[in-house]
């Protein structure tokens, strides 16, 4: 006998989020394999100290640094928890 599949059967299994939100975190920079406006972006915050202010898809998160305006946007591997 053959049973039927449903849709939860075929979906993947979601990844669980390296970090939450109000972690604090800073920014590493993974150069070796990016390319050239990943390479500046991650240089311009590396050594930054921030705080996970939003989830995103795709294991990135939104980073609010102290005395920056503005948020940064990085992947689980390019952050470390502090």
């Amino acid at each position: 006998m053959e049973q039927q599949l449903t849709i939860f059967d075929v979906l993947p299994t979601p990844i669980k989020a390296a970090f939450v939100v109000e972690d604090p975190v800073i920014v590493v920079a993974n150069l070796n394999e990016q390319d050239v406006e990943d390479y500046y972006y991650l240089k311009d915050h590396e050594g930054l100290k921030g705080q996970v202010v939003k989830l995103l898809s795709h294991q990135q998160y939104e980073v609010q640094f102290p005395n920056r305006e503005r948020t940064g946007i990085f992947g689980h591997e390019e952050l470390r928890r502090i």
